[in-house]
């Protein structure tokens, strides 16, 4: 199935993209999800994030800044813009079926899953 999605944030460089629902996502590759609601953004929302990890991937930090297999991927972000404190992604084996995320442009990310 084939949806298209409206960027309506700064964190990416376009403003609509085309969602495959279903296909296999590799690393680097951009993902579409629907927030959960909370904070500032109201449920169903549309998000775009870029994969940075896929299950079996080793999430290590180092003086603050994470890893992914040994490649840097940034630090997280303590809070958001409307300061509601975030919980990052723990250190360890990225679990089967789950899928790290970070922003395309800047260096927060969060956990997902599929």
């Amino acid at each position: 199935m084939v949806r298209h999605s409206v960027n309506l944030t700064h964190s990416l460089p376009g403003s609509l993209y085309v969602t495959h629902i279903g296909e296999p996502v590799t690393r680097g590759e951009l993902v579409a999800f629907r927030w959960h609601g909370g904070a500032t953004y109201p449920c169903g929302m549309t998000f775009t994030k870029q994969v940075a990890g896929i299950g079996g991937d080793i999430v290590s930090i180092r003086g603050g800044i994470y890893f992914v297999n040994e490649t840097a991927i940034g630090r997280t972000k303590p809070t958001t813009l409307a300061v509601v404190a975030l919980t990052p992604a723990a250190p360890g084996v990225i679990p089967e079926g789950t899928i790290l995320l970070r922003r395309p442009i800047r260096t927060a990310w969060t956990r997902a899953t599929r």
